[in-house]
């Protein structure tokens, strides 16, 4: 028995089911290989990652005052979504709330690049296995190899998904918006 699933490996190999298209998108690996050749590596290398702009987060202002507030993470799309076929699956101004359909206990915490700030996230925040550290206005490699503790860049996408203002703040999944809410560190 075991023979004759060998002998006919070779021909299932070849078996095609269904309708075969070229593959339209270019090879992701030469892309990688033609970008990689033409990298000046020496002078990559050599940046020095305090003045590197690729580990630097946008800035946020302090929290002024604790506060706490819903947000509403719902966008509409900018333009058709086509499956397969060509068909649309959903069309351009469809809103779309994505937390109607997923639900997580994990937080989303944002702190500044500010000592008094990382004592906050150690003593208040406390994060958890599945929490997101992100940090604003600094420089997040930077602060990983000072803090040794795992950070995200935060960036403009971060700030408009999470609907944020202010730092520190908690981000978390209250039905099907965002509970934020953001906490006044004296430092």
């Amino acid at each position: 028995m075991c023979l004759s699933v060998l002998c006919a490996a070779p021909a299932l190999a070849s078996l095609t089911i269904g309708p075969v298209f070229e593959i339209a998108e270019p090879d992701t690996l030469e892309e990688i290989e033609q970008r990689a050749r033409a990298t000046d590596w020496k002078s990559w290398l050599s940046i020095d990652p305090e003045k590197a702009a690729a580990f630097r987060s946008i800035d946020l202002p302090r929290a002024l005052h604790d506060r706490s507030f819903l947000f509403d993470p719902t966008y509409v799309l900018p333009r058709d979504i086509v499956g397969y076929g060509g068909e649309v699956l959903w069309p351009k101004g469809t809103r779309i709330n994505v937390y109607e359909r997923i639900a997580t206990t994990s937080r989303t915490i944002v702190i500044g690049d500010d000592p008094a700030h990382f004592q906050w996230l150690r003593e208040v925040a406390k994060p958890d296995v599945g929490d997101r550290v992100f940090l604003a206005g600094g420089n997040v490699l930077l602060r990983m190899r000072a803090e040794q503790r795992r950070l995200y860049l935060l960036d403009e996408r971060v700030v408009e998904r999470f609907g944020l203002e202010a730092v520190p703040s908690i981000v978390k999944q209250e039905g099907n918006r965002l509970r934020v809410k953001e906490y006044a560190v004296e430092g």
